[in-house]
């Protein structure tokens, strides 16, 4: 198989179904552990949107309730991160958080990680 061909396959991916997950208000976040990861699940604008809920300037947790606009922030040096980009927004930390796809499939999200 040539080397080009090898380099065009999709990367693997799995999903874990967050049961009940659409039912999250508009302009409200949660935490939660899935598919091994702990990741925030944010409705804004009408979408819903996951990224990793781990800090990128320090292990800590970012706070979902401090989720303001599209941005949520880390409760220790206060670095934000867009919740639909996950690009750091502002603080102390230049680097984003992980993303996550999600579907809407009933009352339930289906987010997809990285195998």
């Amino acid at each position: 198989m040539p080397f080009s061909l090898l380099r065009s396959r999709p990367e693997a991916r799995r999903t874990a179904t967050l049961v009940g997950g659409a039912l999250l208000p508009e302009g409200e976040a949660r935490r939660v552990y899935l598919g091994g990861q702990l990741i925030l699940v944010a409705h804004v604008e009408g979408r819903f949107y996951a990224i990793s809920a781990l800090c990128t300037h320090w292990p800590e947790l970012i706070d979902p309730a401090s989720l303001h606009g599209c941005e949520v922030r880390c409760p220790v040096h206060w670095a934000t991160f867009d919740v639909r980009t996950g690009k750091a927004t502002g603080g102390p930390t230049r680097k984003g958080v992980a993303v996550f796809p999600v579907r809407v499939v009933g009352e339930d999200l289906l987010i997809e990680f990285p195998e």
